[in-house]
């Protein structure tokens, strides 16, 4: 049961299905990643999600789709769309199957602003489509769709959220994968997941900070390779570990197949949270 990805969410969504693009010869794709990555770790003002993604060659489809889901309806207003490399890129996105648009933007490595119809909505699908494939930044600018009166008033508002908001923007060093936010307001808490099909094999960390609910059961596991391409589900090696708020902890897991799901269960308590996984700060000096 996939539960909706929070207002924080900063995703680093690597769609090596169009890996054999790389050889692509006037974009290096790993100066072009690691400008991402920087870029990326510095969200313009008034964002509510950001997203980094490999573009994928016309006709064809990131897989796994690039997603940001809300945990509660926002107002989006406008995308801040930076490509790398000199050429440039059809950006598409559609809100929640209501709303969808594409637009030309200039890979000149400085921000576009695409301006979508401005829907309340939970959840946006991103596209970039080039000739030579290329990392896209995009950031979604907009705020909660209730008015401040409103949720100040609202007695099922949730006190947790952007709890964490400035460990998200001001992280010690990138990730590979990094989400944060809520489990909701008290009348509404839900599990909060994550799956990275692109994540590759290997050994993981995963460095969870919570505080709010007493106990958080953290669950990793790899995902199944059983043939369905239409549904992810849960594989082996899975763990589930059962760590005390507030805390920041570092949990691991070795996985032999590339994917990785991250779960986190408050058990119907509210609070907020943070999950780096590979944190730089830790990775393993040369």
């Amino acid at each position: 049961m996939h539960r909706r990805i929070l207002s924080t969410l900063t995703a680093v969504l690597v769609t090596l299905g169009a890996a054999g693009c790389s050889a692509a010869p006037h974009i290096d794709l790993e100066d072009a990643w690691r400008w991402a990555e920087q870029i990326d770790q510095h969200p313009p003002a008034g964002y509510v999600a950001t997203a980094s993604f490999l573009s994928t060659l016309p006709g064809h489809t990131a897989e796994p789709p690039v997603v940001l889901d809300f945990a509660a309806p926002m107002q989006l207003e406008e995308f801040r769309v930076a490509c790398y490399g000199g050429t440039d890129v059809l950006f598409g996105y559609e809100l929640a199957g209501i709303s969808s648009a594409h637009a030309r933007v200039s890979c000149d490595q400085q921000p576009h602003t695409v301006s979508p119809e401005s829907f309340a909505t939970q959840s946006v699908r991103l596209t970039a489509t080039s000739t030579i494939p290329t990392y896209v930044v995009v950031a979604a600018i907009g705020g909660r769709a209730t008015s401040e009166t409103e949720s100040d008033s609202d007695p099922s508002a949730d006190p947790w959220e952007g709890y964490y908001d400035d460990q998200m923007q001001n992280q010690p060093a990138p990730a590979l994968l990094s989400f944060g936010g809520s489990f909701g307001p008290p009348d509404a808490v839900s599990v909060a997941q994550t799956t990275d099909v692109s994540m590759s094999a290997g050994h993981h960390l995963v460095q969870v900070q919570c505080d709010g609910p007493r106990s958080l059961a953290v669950t990793l596991a790899a995902i199944a390779d059983d043939g369905d391409d239409t549904e992810v589900s849960e594989g082996e090696p899975a763990e589930t570990t059962l760590i005390n708020c507030p805390v920041i902890a570092l949990l691991e897991l070795t996985t032999t197949q590339p994917g990785l799901v991250v779960r986190l269960d408050s058990r119907g308590e509210p609070g907020g949270f943070v999950v780096r996984v590979d944190p730089k700060e830790f990775a393993p000096e040369d």
